[in-house]
């Protein structure tokens, strides 16, 4: 048998990562993310969230809310970066 072989785990990973699928599922990751760590009342208030050049973009009904999530920003990042082992955000822009 060849040293060469590879498990199937690892050819689909390589197949995910080649075809571009691997940043569409991270970011579903993300998504799935800012609802359990951020908990349902802000899920709630959660207009629109999507990711643009490492840019999370997070788009709020209530404006207290945006103000207090304005102010967590650099924790936000931080708990996103915990929850996922994923480095994709780097700011935060709350809307």
């Amino acid at each position: 048998m060849s040293h060469n072989l590879k498990g199937i785990h690892q050819v689909i990973k390589e197949i995910v990562r080649e075809s571009g699928w691997e940043d569409r599922m991270n970011e579903q990751k993300l998504y799935i993310a800012w609802d359990e760590l951020m908990g349902p009342a802000v899920a709630r208030r959660t207009e629109k969230i999507y990711l643009r050049n490492r840019k999370l973009y997070i788009h709020i009904s209530s404006s207290a809310l945006k103000h207090e999530l304005n102010m967590q920003r650099s924790r936000i990042i931080e708990r996103l970066r915990e929850h996922s082992n994923m480095n994709l955000v780097e700011q935060v822009i709350i809307r």
